[in-house]
């Protein structure tokens, strides 16, 4: 693992710790919850720019750049996409020629540090190998953040706090869902954002819905090896 590249805080064990303590699950709700990822290029205070139609307004949402590679530890995500992408393209259930949401950070780094990004830059945290995914949503995801009260994490409503905790490079966690789209210029299976929850601090890097917290959240593991002050 190659933390420098990662530009963290932490040690190769304690995000392997913190991974393995936390992996992706499929709620009740049918949503998923996802292993803990650095967040990059959010735009959770408002919306970002539509790239497609300027005219329009675009999207909340974030990067979530995962300290592994490939998808096998994002399972009941890659199921949920394989089954929408049976039900919506029953004659191209493989999504042969859609983009993949699954993407290689190394689109994200340099070729002359080991990436693919054509117009030569790199972008901060990002290790070519590794997986990433967007997710997105019209609506601001719910936000929550430590102490538990009764078993409910903390919300986080205002502006201020909501720059203040989930900045680009913070750790969280992200329930999303899968959807699809007939859009003839860009069908396939995205990702909807539905929530996140504040998992640590860390070093900042550059770039910029409704949810049962107590049964979204339930269960993660929180202790000092992902408490950013013990690091001090």
């Amino acid at each position: 693992m190659n933390t420098e590249m990662m530009n963290t805080r932490f040690s190769a064990d304690a995000i392997q710790k913190m991974v393995a303590g936390n992996p992706c699950v499929r709620l009740e709700s049918g949503d998923i919850r996802l292993p803990p990822a650095r967040l990059s290029f959010t735009n959770l205070d408002k919306p970002g720019r539509n790239l497609n139609d300027p005219t329009k307004e675009g999207k909340y949402g974030a990067n979530l750049v995962f300290p592994f590679a490939g998808a096998e530890l994002l399972a009941p995500l890659v199921t949920a996409r394989n089954d929408l992408l049976k039900a919506t393209f029953p004659n191209n259930p493989t999504g042969a020629g859609m983009k993949n949401p699954f993407k290689n950070q190394a689109e994200r780094v340099a070729p002359d540090k080991g990436g693919t990004n054509p117009a030569g830059k790199s972008f901060g945290g990002y290790v070519p190998g590794l997986v990433y995914i967007s997710a997105t949503g019209n609506q601001r995801p719910s936000m929550w953040k430590p102490p538990f009260v009764q078993g409910n994490p903390t919300a986080v409503i205002t502006i201020e706090e909501i720059n203040e905790a989930f900045y680009p490079g913070a750790w969280a966690i992200a329930v999303v869902r899968a959807y699809a789209s007939k859009q003839s210029a860009n069908p396939g299976v995205f990702f909807g954002l539905q929530s996140l929850f504040k998992l640590a601090d860390d070093n900042k890097l550059g770039g910029g819905g409704g949810i049962d917290p107590k049964a979204a959240f339930g269960g993660i593991q929180i202790d000092n090896s992902v408490d950013a002050a013990s690091l001090f």
